[in-house]
C-alpha cells in the first residue's frame, strides 16, 4: 500500500469516507416478479456486468419502484463515479444516466467542491487495489467501513481536474481505437463474405455479379464465379482429430501445441509437419489458427490433414466464414464430429485466386494488428503515467 511518502507533501491526506459519501446499492428479490420491470419500463439497475464502458447509460436489467423500496438499492444521480468492490475489483464506471446499483457496487459523491469526480474515476482503483492487496494478506475482504477508513491524498482542485483532464484525453484515444478495431473487424466479416462468393478477378477486382452476370454460374449454392466449383468440405480439407498429450508426458521444446483455444504450450516432439490448419472440436469450437511450423494438434482440435491441392492459408479463411460452431448446436452435440461437416458443400476457386483472396485478408489483418498494438502500447503509457500523477511523482502545471 502506497505510504505518506509516496505522495508530495501538501498533498492533504484524508479519510476516503470524510471527502466522499459512499453509498452501496442494493438487489431486490428474485422471486418477486413485481420488483424486475420488463422492456423500457422501470429504472436502470446496474450490476457487475454492465461496467464496461466508462459512461455508464445502459443495463441489462431494470427494477421496478417496488423493487427500489423492497430493497437496499439506492439512487445514484448522473455524473457519479462507480466502482465495484466485491467479486470483482475495481471495475469503473461513471453513471451516465440517474439508476441504481446492486451490492457489489459503490457509488462515491463528493462532500465538497473540492474534489473532483472524475478525479476519483482514475484515483479509486490505485488506492482500492494497494488496499486489497494488504487486506488479502491479512485474510479480509473490502466493505464500506474499510472503504471509508482508506486514505486519500488529496491534491488542490485544480491539479484533480488537470490530472483527470491528461488521463480522460488518454481514455478518449484508446476508445477511439477500441472502435475502430471493432469496426475493422466487422467489415473483415463483410469483405470474407464477399470475397468467398463473389471471389476476385485476375486484375485483383471483386467481380459484380450485376455488372458482369456472365461471370457467373448458377449453381446448388446459388450464384458463384464460372471457375469456381462446388465440392464436399471432406474432398476440399479432409479433417482428422487431434491426438492425446497428457500435461505430464510433455516435455520442455518449440513445437507448439494446439487446444482448441490455440496454443496449449510447448513440446519436444510433432505429430503434423507443417503448414497447418487447426479448429477446436471440443470446448471453444469454431476458432480457427494457421502455423507454419510443424505441431501437435490435442485431441480437443481437429486439423485438416489433406488440403487437396488447396492453399492452406485459403482454407483457414473458408472453415471461419462456414462458421463451424453453428454444426454443433444444429446436433445438439457440444463437439464438432468431422464425419458431419465433411459433406458440407463449399465453393471453391482455383489456387491462384485462392492467393489473391489470402493477400486481401492478410492486408486487413495487418491493419487489425496495427490498431491493436497502438492501442496496447497507449494502454501501458496510460499505466505508468497514472501512476506518476496519481502520487505527485509527475506534478502538473499549476
Amino acid at each position: 500500500m502506497y505510504k505518506s511518502q509516496d505522495y508530495p507533501s501538501d498533498w492533504i491526506p484524508r479519510p476516503l469516507g470524510e471527502i466522499c459519501e459512499i453509498n452501496i446499492g442494493g438487489t431486490p428479490s428474485r422471486d418477486q416478479d413485481r420488483f424486475w420491470a420488463q422492456g423500457e419500463d422501470g429504472y436502470p439497475w446496474v450490476a457487475i456486468s454492465d461496467m464496461g464502458p466508462k459512461l455508464i447509460t445502459k443495463t441489462n436489467e431494470r427494477i421496478t419502484k417496488k423493487g427500489v423500496i423492497n430493497s437496499n438499492a439506492k439512487s445514484v444521480r448522473a455524473g457519479t463515479t462507480l466502482m465495484s468492490f466485491k467479486l470483482t475489483l475495481g471495475r469503473m464506471g461513471i453513471a451516465g444516466i440517474d439508476l441504481y446499483t446492486n451490492e457489489a457496487i459503490a457509488a462515491f459523491v463528493p462532500k465538497s467542491k473540492d474534489v473532483d469526480s472524475k478525479w476519483l474515476y482514475h484515483f479509486l482503483p490505485e488506492i482500492v487495489m494497494s488496499a486489497t492487496a494488504e487486506q488479502a494478506i491479512k485474510g479480509q475482504t473490502l466493505n464500506k467501513k474499510k472503504l471509508n477508513s482508506l486514505t486519500a491524498y488529496l491534491p488542490s482542485d485544480y491539479e484533480q481536474r488537470r490530472i483527470a483532464e491528461i488521463l480522460d484525453t488518454i481514455d478518449e484515444v484508446i476508445q477511439k481505437t477500441e472502435a475502430l478495431i471493432s469496426k475493422l473487424k466487422a467489415m473483415k466479416q463483410g469483405l470474407l463474405h464477399d470475397l468467398l462468393t463473389r471471389g476476385l478477378d485476375k486484375n485483383g477486382k471483386l467481380r459484380d455479379p450485376k455488372v458482369h452476370p456472365k461471370q457467373f454460374k448458377d449453381s446448388p449454392l446459388g450464384r458463384i464465379p464460372k471457375e469456381w466449383d462446388v465440392r464436399p468440405l471432406g474432398v476440399t480439407a479432409t479433417l482428422q482429430r487431434g491426438f492425446d498429450l497428457p500435461i505430464q508426458d510433455r516435455r520442455a521444446g518449440d513445437v507448439p501445441i494446439f487446444g482448441s483455444n490455440g496454443i496449449d504450450g510447448h513440446h519436444n516432439e510433432s505429430r503434423v509437419s507443417r503448414p497447418g490448419v487447426i479448429t477446436g472440436r471440443s470446448g471453444s469450437i469454431g476458432f480457427v489458427y494457421y502455423t507454419d511450423t510443424n505441431f501437435w494438434p490435442l485431441n480437443t482440435t481437429l486439423y485438416v490433414k489433406e488440403f487437396h491441392g488447396n492453399r492452406p492459408k485459403f482454407i483457414r479463411l473458408l472453415l471461419e466464414f462456414l462458421r463451424l460452431d453453428r454444426f454443433t448446436a444444429a446436433t445438439g452435440v457440444p463437439s464438432l464430429n468431422r464425419n458431419f461437416v465433411h459433406p458440407i458443400e463449399v465453393t471453391v476457386p482455383e489456387p491462384a485466386e485462392q492467393d489473391r483472396i489470402v493477400d486481401v485478408v492478410e492486408a486487413h489483418d495487418a491493419r487489425i494488428r496495427t490498431e491493436e498494438q497502438y492501442r496496447d502500447k497507449l494502454t501501458l503509457q496510460k499505466k505508468g503515467l497514472m501512476h506518476d500523477l496519481l502520487t505527485g511523482k509527475v506534478r502538473v502545471k499549476v
